[in-house]
């Protein structure tokens, strides 16, 4: 298999199992909890709770890396940052095992709720990453690049569709209102969810256009069938194409702010959790 093959593979599949793993290893996990086959004080819960334990240290690696250039060495910020995500994924499944998914203690509740709390920050950070970069692991998208792209293809169906007409205009303006710049990040979010409600209308608009023209051709003496449906199949292909376009212009910026944000949060959520489970760590083996 080619590189190329491979890596669309990597970053759509194999994360999608992942994730059902962890799935299955919380379901399996609260399915079990009433048989006590675990103890957070001894055996097997309490070894999670160290592996656990280190995988959070881990999770710290991948922050220093980024920001110490005398770390280079260690590896890449791309292979830390996948053994951060791993790490993160599987820290948490850890630790709900040691404590066997109960509470128990206040300390000990404070250190799973807060880490409960930063794994589902990583998720919507792993989400709000995939909007603005190039695949699971690539570079910040060009939101220059994406904007060209944008008006290069509605430039192009205006050129190829003579016969849109109204649907000309509803182009141009729709293309105006994408473009529209946003100040703050509530704005940004209306602003996408108003492009995905006009692209639906626009979709419409241009498929009704569309089909009176296919109407008016196969009225036509000597109309070729076969054409028309060509015809409709480029057409919608760009449409749909177009839009895809559109709508991924209006929502970087909303993606981008919302990343900016979670950035902020996450890290002093991050310190916070690592806070909680050293205090826990401490209380355990003190008392």
């Amino acid at each position: 298999m080619s590189r190329q093959a491979a890596n669309p593979l990597f970053s759509s599949i194999i994360p999608f199992l992942f994730g059902m793993l962890i799935a299955l290893a919380v379901f399996v996990g609260l399915r079990l909890r009433d048989y006590h086959l675990l103890t957070a004080e001894s055996g097997m819960g309490y070894y999670l709770g160290i592996i656990g334990c280190v995988f959070v240290g881990i999770l710290i690696l991948y922050p220093l890396r980024k920001r110490f250039r005398a770390l280079q060495a260690i590896g890449s910020v791309k292979t830390w940052f996948r053994i951060h995500m791993l790490s993160g994924s599987l820290a948490p499944i850890c630790i709900l095992y040691h404590c066997n998914f109960n509470l128990g203690a206040l300390n000990s509740n404070v250190a799973l709720i807060s880490m409960l709390i930063v794994a589902g920050s990583g998720v919507a950070g792993r989400y709000f990453y995939s909007k603005i970069h190039r695949g699971l692991y690539g570079q910040k998208e060009d939101f220059g690049k994406i904007k060209e792209e944008m008006v290069r293809s509605a430039a192009q169906m205006q050129e190829h569709w003579p016969f849109l007409e109204t649907g000309r205009q509803d182009l141009l303006a729709f293309a105006e209102d994408v473009l529209k710049p946003q100040n703050n990040l509530v704005t940004s979010i209306s602003h996408a969810m108003s492009i995905n409600r006009a692209a639906s209308r626009l979709k419409k608009t241009l498929k009704r256009q569309l089909q009176q023209e296919l109407t008016k051709r196969s009225g036509a003496s000597g109309a070729d069938p076969q054409k028309n449906i060509e015809l409709k199949t480029t057409f919608i292909r760009e449409v749909r194409q177009f839009v895809r376009r559109a709508v991924h212009v209006a929502e970087f910026g909303c993606y981008e702010r919302l990343f900016s944000l979670w950035h902020v949060l996450h890290i002093p959520l991050f310190f916070l959790m690592v806070i909680a489970a050293i205090v826990h760590i401490i209380a355990v083996h003190q008392y």
